[in-house]
């Protein structure tokens, strides 16, 4: 069973459920989207709740999942933010944990610190199955050219620094995507 972070809809047709199925895995997808639009509990989906990722990590050391798979979500910390014709910065190369509160409207703070707490529970969360010899994927855009990237963050930086991490980094337009979509995957103990 592959446990699937910020998973986006559980049952697009060609999401990573359908293709796991395919090969005879199954996949517990979390998002607060499948809550909303299968009629599930909020609480199994809801990854702004610290109880959900503690029961996870919990289902994680009973051995209840073989792989991690998280997309964690990348608007505030986007390439797209740090310039026009995009979205004003929330982040910058100095302040990549979020910029000094006074520059932020309350709805910019309250987006810019919940990207901030998934980045650091999705980093939490590969360290610990590092720990436990599971493998995992944290898929974000690739970071060149982008100073306030979640790949600079010193947690993310440690964990690419862990031995049997690396990454990858490739266009998802190879793959289907309708742009270029320049994509990173940091990854441990898979080939």
């Amino acid at each position: 069973t592959v446990l699937h972070l910020f998973s986006g809809p559980m049952l697009r047709t060609d999401g990573l459920r359908a293709q796991l199925h395919e090969i005879g895995w199954d996949c517990s997808d979390h998002d607060i989207v499948n809550a909303q639009m299968q009629g599930e509990r909020v609480e199994d989906h809801d990854l702004s709740l610290m109880s959900l990722w503690d029961q996870l990590h919990r289902d994680l050391e009973k051995g209840e999942y073989d792989a991690v798979v998280m997309g964690t979500p990348c608007e505030t910390a986007s390439k797209a933010r740090t310039g026009p014709p995009g979205p004003r910065p929330l982040r910058s190369a100095e302040h990549i944990y979020g910029l000094p509160r006074s520059l932020l409207s309350q709805a910019e703070h309250d987006q810019v610190k919940l990207g901030t707490f998934f980045a650091i529970k999705s980093a939490e969360m590969a360290s610990r199955a590092t720990e436990l010899g599971i493998p995992w994927i944290i898929e974000n855009p690739d970071p060149a050219g982008n100073p306030v990237s979640l790949f600079n963050l010193p947690e993310w930086e440690a964990l690419a620094g862990l031995p049997e991490v690396h990454h990858v980094d490739l266009h998802q337009c190879h793959l289907g995507a309708e742009t270029a979509k320049p994509t990173r995957l940091l990854f441990h103990k898979l080939d």
